[in-house]
């Protein structure tokens, strides 16, 4: 896609869904900023893909507040998808005639938005979202790549950051809210950072592979003119479990690289990480703990190599034209042309859809209107020209581990069936059981790990029929365990008489056997006592044999 105005800084959104028989209706939700990088311009666009990122058709933007990093389906009985503002009741509502803030009372700084989308037509939700910053005043704050539904189906985070008012010092924070009511009421559970100097910003987490959270940070360094960094630090920050207020120390990943970070765990276990400036990055950690990662990749780069300054102190940057505030802004040239902000999303077991910008809005290429202060128009010999549009990319992800098969064929083809014929009713139950999700066999089946699609049978038990006899090596499993008790795997050849075979140390999601083992049945069961039956359990499955 291009335009001729800015197009930058975009988010993605899968807003695909399952139906009973386990096809899948694609649907790809992306938007981008056509006004300059600045607070409350309000000015994103979205595009509609039912194609698998083919064709991208125009779709509702109510008022330029919406971000799909913000979007989120949740466990309620239509499978609804909500937004978020990324920015608070403060900014979004704008200002009067005289210039004065329409909603200015500290309520406004800690309030955001809520919206249902109903069909393709957003409905403003009547309870906004708000958040509880522990007793603390904020002076802004920002919903960031969230909110994300955890394993449980009930239980929603997300990370948000700002700054704190005068009382608390003006001190930076970057953490993580909780709520458990679909998103009205959130709690601030967890600080990654509190400092009086700029710290940590842009947070963006994900669950995974073995149970717990992964959060990836932007980190600022080197500051010069105006605050601007010569360097984006990447860190990432595991947590064991997925409460969000346990975290070990930040780790330093990378030294550049760390321009608005989006992670995202795959069906087969892996995670993608994309971030950028310098250029665009993904890194992949193959076992989706997040200890370990390969990269970076570079899918897109496009940067200017004239117009910079050549010597003194800001040798390698470029000097922006002087504004009203005066002379001057500058930038480190490696960090203009693509604003190095993607977004991404699992689309299959293996495969995410990746996209970027070619230009970042306003400080990243010449404008074709002028407005030097705002726009480079004397940089040059951009590596992929000047255009203001999007780029796209489709990732297949090898993990190294062989033998997956594939169950959503097979399911769709009635070639995997599941013995259990009662699915219950799960998630958020807003209009008391029949507001709850309704599950269904395929939810296990179709490469979405997200809770909102989760086989919940009444006695947590789920007994899988395969087209024949496999040698089956392991079992992989995105599911909510009601206590500290692993999943209870057996095997069968006939669906009659069922063994626990041996296993060999979990990997990851994977939980292999210590030797292969020879079924055509396969049942997953919650040993833990039941204590919760609106709680999701069985996420996503994979099996690995031949």
């Amino acid at each position: 896609m291009s335009d001729d105005h800015f197009m930058g800084f975009p988010g993605l959104f899968n807003g695909a869904s399952t139906n009973g028989e386990g096809v899948r209706n694609q649907r790809l939700i992306a938007g981008y900023n056509r006004n300059r990088d600045a607070v409350g311009a309000g000015s994103v666009v979205l595009r509609e893909s039912t194609d698998g990122g083919g064709v991208w058709g125009t779709f509702a933007s109510a008022d330029g507040y919406l971000q799909p990093m913000n979007f989120v389906r949740l466990p309620v009985a239509s499978g609804a998808v909500y937004a978020i503002d990324f920015e608070d009741l403060y900014t979004t509502r704008g200002t009067d005639a005289d210039g004065n803030p329409n909603c200015a009372i500290q309520w406004c700084r800690e309030v955001f938005n809520r919206r249902m989308l109903a069909g393709s037509t957003w409905v403003d939700v009547a309870e906004d979202a708000k958040v509880y910053f522990a007793g603390k005043t904020v002076a802004w704050a920002r919903f960031h790549q969230g909110p994300i539904l955890m394993s449980d189906g009930r239980t929603m985070l997300s990370t948000m950051y700002g700054r704190y008012g005068q009382a608390h010092g003006w001190t930076w924070f970057t953490g993580v809210v909780r709520s458990g009511d679909g998103g009205q009421n959130w709690s601030l559970v967890h600080e990654f950072s509190v400092t009086a100097a700029q710290s940590f910003a842009e947070p963006s987490l994900a669950p995974t592979s073995d149970g717990g959270l992964i959060a990836v940070l932007r980190k600022d360094e080197n500051f010069k003119s105006r605050a601007i960094p010569s360097n984006v630090a990447l860190y990432t920050v595991r947590s064991s479990d997925q409460t969000g207020e346990n975290w070990g120390a930040p780790i330093l990943l990378s030294s550049d690289g760390g321009n608005s970070p989006s992670v995202e765990l795959l069906g087969n276990g892996s995670l993608v990480l994309a971030s950028g400036r310098t250029d665009n990055q993904l890194r992949f950690s193959y076992d989706g703990r997040g200890t370990t990662w390969d990269g970076p990749y570079r899918p897109w780069t496009n940067y200017p190599t004239t117009g910079g300054e050549t010597s003194g102190e800001f040798a390698g940057w470029y000097r922006y034209d002087a504004d009203a505030s005066g002379c001057c802004l500058y930038r480190p040239m490696r960090h203009l042309g693509s604003s190095g902000t993607m977004g991404v999303e699992a689309i299959s077991g293996n495969q995410a859809f990746v996209i970027g910008d070619n230009c970042g809005s306003g400080w990243g290429c010449p404008c074709p209107w002028g407005a030097g202060w705002m726009c480079p128009q004397r940089a040059g010999g951009y590596t992929r020209g000047t255009t203001h549009g999007l780029w796209k990319t489709t990732v297949t992800v090898n993990n190294g581990r062989a033998g997956r098969l594939d169950l959503p064929a097979m399911f769709r083809a009635d070639q995997l069936t599941v013995a259990e014929t009662a699915f219950s009713r799960y998630g958020l139950c807003p209009d008391g059981i029949a507001g709850c999700r309704q599950s269904y066999a395929a939810f296990a089946f179709d490469g979405d790990i997200r809770s909102d699609t989760s086989l919940v049978t009444p006695n947590r038990s789920v007994t899988l029929r395969l087209p024949r006899a496999y040698q089956l090596t392991g079992v992989g499993l995105h599911m909510n365990l009601q206590g500290p008790a692993d999943a209870r795997i057996q095997v069968s050849t006939d669906g009659v008489t069922f063994t626990t075979p041996a296993r060999a140390a979990r990997d990851g999601y994977l939980r292999p056997f210590a030797s292969p083992v020879t079924a055509q049945y396969v049942r997953i069961s919650d040993p833990n006592t039941i204590t919760n039956t609106l709680e999701a359990f069985l996420n996503e499955v994979e099996l690995y044999g031949s």
